[in-house]
């Protein structure tokens, strides 16, 4: 049986014409650091011809794949979605039937002397169910250390109307603004809790999600939001050997579901290596969801 280490650190668990509209706040500026800004169709071909799937491509945020394209990222592997067996929970509401969510491994070791990788965790939730202090977890093994200022958070989706404004004339305006990213943070500010050699733990922070200003005729706009009933999220995290071998390391990612609209402090908990969870004073009030892991070879 394992014997789990606590550390004290606490999660605190985002009118007929038609008129061209534009964003009136601005998204946080992602930094190029290989190279400078490029446009979505650069950034899409560069993913596309170092083996990453269309799926990928389509699926995953545009300041995600702009850190890939900025690393020189090169895809390795992607784990299988895990399959959701109702038997195996005690939810009554089936809640991972909402969830879809798996691990992509890329190389950067190119540029460096010793082995890198860069682990994205993307995850897609899709169910009429309250995320209140859902959190997640991204752990590793084999002696790499997480590299806490390259990780890069993002939740995106479509933004859904929640208030307008008309001026004089009315303009009916569209329930939908497309996709958009809602939230993006990096560094430390990308993790609600790390452990540089095991692992991170991430609550969502939907609260944390800025809203959008479309503009449209007439000085007419209206302010979007992230529909929390359906968005996605990646969260990347750069790691490093520490020391110059080869072998098979691991990656294991898992999502956490609170049952209540309560506050509950939650730790998250160390085991051996790849092994690394939640505990909440009332385990009761949240469940896991099936591991989503993958392998790579340094």
């Amino acid at each position: 049986m394992l014997k789990f280490k606590k550390l004290n650190l606490i999660f605190l668990l985002a009118s007929i014409f038609t008129i061209a509209c534009y964003v009136a706040n601005i998204m946080p500026t992602f930094y190029a650091t290989a190279k400078s800004l490029p446009t979505s169709d650069e950034v899409n071909n560069y993913l596309l011809d170092n083996g990453y799937s269309e799926f990928f491509i389509k699926n995953t945020g545009e300041q995600t794949k702009l850190h890939l394209y900025n690393q020189n990222a090169k895809f390795i592997s992607t784990s299988v979605i895990p399959s959701y067996n109702p038997t195996s929970y005690t939810l009554t509401s089936n809640i991972w039937s909402g969830l879809s969510h798996q691990l992509t491994i890329s190389d950067i070791t190119e540029d460096s002397s010793q082995p890198q990788f860069i682990l994205t965790y993307h995850f897609s939730w899709n169910t009429e169910l309250a995320l209140n202090n859902d959190c997640f977890t991204v752990s590793w093994s084999h002696g790499f250390a997480g590299i806490t200022n390259s990780a890069v958070y993002e939740l995106y989706g479509n933004g859904i109307l929640t208030d307008s404004y008309t001026p004089s004339i009315y303009v009916p305006l569209p329930e939908s603004c497309g996709t958009y990213t809602f939230l993006h943070k990096t560094g430390d500010a990308a993790m609600t809790s790390h452990f540089i050699n095991n692992g991170i733990g991430k609550k969502l922070n939907l609260e944390q999600c800025t809203t959008l200003k479309m503009y449209y005729a007439s000085g007419t706009y209206g302010i979007y939001s992230l529909n929390p009933e359906s968005f996605n999220g990646n969260f990347s995290i750069t790691i490093a050997q520490r020391n110059i071998s080869s072998g098979i390391g691991t990656a294991v990612a898992s999502f956490y579901h609170w049952e209540e609209d309560v506050e509950y402090e939650f730790q998250v908990v160390l085991g051996t290596e790849t092994t690394i969870g939640v505990t909440a004073s009332d385990n009761s009030h949240y469940e896991k969801s099936p591991d989503t892991s993958d392998n790579f070879y340094f």
